[in-house]
Order: C-alpha cells, then sequence, then structure tokens
C-alpha cells in the first residue's frame, strides 16, 4: 500500500516537471500580432528594462524542491523502526508508526528481544497471510524498548 503511495507521488512529480520543463509555443519578439504594417519598422527593439530572468530562477527552484520532495519519500523506503519482541513463532517487530506488528525472518542481521532498531528490508506475506518483515541489514540500534 505504501509503495502505491509511493509511486503515484512519484508520477505526480515527474508529470509536474514535465509540464513545468516543456517548451512551450515560440512566438516572436516584436510587437502584438507580429504585423509589420502601420508604424512598426521591422527593426528589433528590446525591452526598455531588458529581460527577467525570473522565469529561469522558478524553473531551477522548482526542480530542485521536486528532487528534494523524490529525496524524501524515497530515502526511508523500505525501512522499518520499532520495538523487537520475542512470541510464541519466534521474534516480531512492532512498527511504532502505524502499530503493525511483523514477524521477523531469521536471515537477516541479529537482533534481540526488548531492542529498539531501524531495520532495512521488505515486507512480504507467508502462506497463511500474515505479515513478515525480510530484513536484509540493520540501519541503527536505537536501545532498548521502554514500556
Amino acid at each position: 500500500m505504501r509503495t502505491h503511495k509511493i509511486l503515484t507521488t512519484v508520477g505526480l512529480l515527474i508529470g509536474i516537471s514535465f509540464r513545468v520543463l516543456a517548451p512551450g509555443p515560440a512566438y516572436g519578439q516584436y510587437g502584438s500580432g507580429g504585423s509589420t504594417t502601420g508604424s512598426s519598422t521591422g527593426v528589433y527593439t528590446p525591452p526598455q528594462g531588458g529581460y527577467s530572468s525570473s522565469t529561469g530562477i522558478g524553473v531551477g527552484i522548482g526542480a530542485a524542491a521536486g528532487a528534494g520532495v523524490l529525496y524524501l519519500a524515497l530515502r526511508h523506503r523500505g525501512s522499518l523502526a520499532g520495538c523487537v519482541a520475542q512470541s510464541d513463532d519466534g521474534l516480531t517487530l512492532v512498527d511504532t508508526k502505524h502499530n503493525h506488528t511483523y514477524s521477523l525472518m531469521l536471515d537477516g542481521p541479529v537482533v534481540k528481544s526488548g531492542q529498539r532498531v531501524v531495520l532495512k528490508g521488505k515486507k512480504i506475506k507467508d502462506a497463511s497471510g500474515a505479515q513478515v518483515f525480510q530484513a536484509k541489514k540493520m540501519e541503527k540500534d536505537l536501545g532498548t524498548c521502554t514500556p
């Protein structure tokens, strides 16, 4: 479910980036309508104050903001923080953010009951549909769990 939200967010950001960065229609830099009749001499005259670079600055700020949001959304992808507990079936991890309980696969990093950790890995479901976390590495050891 979380992966779907991340992918939706990423797709939205990419779509906005393409819309902002895509070239628009090109118009001549002469008077409105491009007419050469009347008082127009056909000679180019730049605007009195010069051209503003605010469009380039805006595009740069928008691209930087999009990259920042993308980084924050994907930085903790596949990470789970919580407390390790002993159960009848082995070790479990109680996610402190969403209060979900995951069975821990035993082939990952060594963790002990009562330890508060941040693990990197992936969420899967076993044959019975129970949530299992397959830890690949321990990102942080946050000490002991407080009741």
